[in-house]
């Protein structure tokens, strides 16, 4: 049987960890996106006065609190001015790329949002939804266990064991309350990392389904060393079939065939005999019916809030595919910031669909866009264009399009003449689809004249006749 080969597990914050914290009464950093304090090298002086009373960041151990049975560090709230607590703990790891898995655990009230190295990783359902800023407030109660020891609430946070760096890291974990005059703040994170052998794979990009079909589909992982290939299937959690390829690589891409239409499958990948996600997680092969539902949504890789707002929101809807407009990864398109800025904050909703995307300005800033290729594994062949710069697919009784319309390149790239626009006519001309959908980064027409991506007269003048 396959099975983790675990050598050792390590609690790395628990109660009683020493650890910063500031009891907040204004963003850090006062922008309106307050999550900076929570970045690893977040330089905690520059907050000097900022919170309660004028208070600097302090030194306390976990937990925090209004004085109650389970806290060692306490917090004053008579005045009613103390809606939340920021916190800092640090913690060391040797070596990041033998981290199998991790698992947060926290008791709290009444609720809580955890980032490790400044991204999110976790935070309660009472907190689903809300803004973090200093003066939120959460959407229910959640009482503390006030028991020894506590009675956590569990989090697997495996899928960011990437997010890990050799040496200091650091958990930011924030509490905040239903009301100011709440009568109870409890705050009692604890972080355990599971390691395995130096010799077994982990997992560093969760696995993400690409170019599906009415009877194939296309799963993606990577792992920290070469390693071998397996993606176990079957319509019921027995999987019944087996997909294997022996050549040793990190970026791990396996095509299943022969699979029926509109049918969900479950799947599981491992590699050298160590199997990297749990049991559960399924994809859907594409409908041959046309009723179908996907969402299009661009410019999105920035590690905020709000884009886990928007993450959660794609999950719920639940769509069958989707499309990305551009701009998946900001700055500059770096290798270094797909993980972080794109396939954590919706590795719950590509793990089960593929999503579409196509180049931004942003995302050719690095390489001519190298990062995006190397990340994606897109239908340029299948719709013969050889190229993963620009494609086409079908779904049920629609066409859909993919151009590189990117800022950053001239329209020599698109003009009428050009490869990619006769690609173009040759592609609208030979598809007999009801629906033929064309989409792009950089617009024709726009309604604010300020914004950075108004009317282009390239794409105007080239593309719409």
């Amino acid at each position: 049987a396959l099975s983790y080969n675990l050598s050792y597990a390590e609690s790395v914050i628990d109660e009683g960890s020493a650890m910063l914290y500031i009891e907040a009464v204004q963003d850090l950093p006062d922008d309106g996106s307050p999550i900076g304090w929570t970045a690893l090298n977040y330089d905690t002086s520059q907050d000097d006065g900022k919170g309660d009373d004028g208070a600097d960041w302090q030194t306390g151990t976990y937990g925090v609190g209004y004085a109650d049975a389970d806290d060692n560090t306490n917090i004053d709230n008579a005045d009613g001015s103390v809606y939340s607590v920021y916190t800092r703990a640090e913690f060391t790891v040797a070596d990041a790329s033998e981290v199998v898995s991790m698992s947060l655990q926290v008791d709290y009230d009444d609720g809580f949002i955890a980032w490790l190295n400044g991204v999110e990783v976790a935070r309660s359902n009472s907190m689903s939804g809300v803004n973090p800023v200093w003066n939120a407030t959460t959407s229910s109660d959640h009482e503390a266990s006030q028991t020894n020891p506590p009675a956590y609430e569990t989090v697997d946070i495996s899928a960011f064991a990437g997010n890990l760096v050799n040496g200091r890291n650091i958990l930011a974990i924030a509490v905040w309350n239903r009301s100011s005059n709440s009568s109870d703040l409890t705050l009692i994170p604890k972080l355990s990392l599971f390691y395995s052998d130096s010799d077994s794979p982990v997992l560093t990009r969760y696995p993400y389904i690409q170019k599906a079909g009415t009877d194939t589909v296309t799963v993606v992982w990577n792992t920290d060393i070469a390693s071998d290939s397996q993606v176990e299937y079957g319509t019921t959690q027995a999987y019944g079939s087996v997909v294997s390829d022996p050549d040793a690589v990190t970026q791990h891409i396996v095509e299943l065939t022969g699979l029926s239409s509109g049918t969900t499958y479950y799947y599981r990948v491992s590699s050298d005999d160590t199997i990297l996600i749990s049991s559960g997680t399924t994809f859907q092969t594409n409908k041959s019916n046309p009723s179908f539902t996907f969402t299009v949504f661009g410019d999105s890789g920035i590690a905020t809030p709000f884009q886990s707002m928007v993450a959660q929101l794609l999950k719920d809807i639940n769509p069958h595919f989707g499309l990305h407009t551009g701009d998946v990864i900001y700055d500059a398109g770096q290798a270094v910031n797909y993980n972080p800025n794109y396939f954590i904050p919706y590795k719950n909703t590509i793990k089960r669909i593929a999503i579409y995307p196509t180049l931004g300005n942003h995302d050719v800033r690095t390489d001519d866009g190298q990062p995006y290729v190397d990340a994606f594994v897109l239908p340029g062949e299948e719709s013969d264009s050889n190229t993963e710069r620009y494609y086409s697919f079908d779904y049920a009784n629609a066409h859909f399009v993919c151009l590189d319309v990117s800022e950053e390149i001239s329209s020599d790239a698109y003009e009428v003449g050009s490869e990619q626009y006769n690609w173009l006519v040759n592609d609208l001309a030979s598809t007999t689809k009801t629906w033929k959908f064309v989409y792009f980064h950089v617009p024709p027409y726009s309604s604010n004249s300020t914004l950075l991506h108004d009317g282009n007269a390239g794409v105007l003048d080239n593309l719409s006749p």
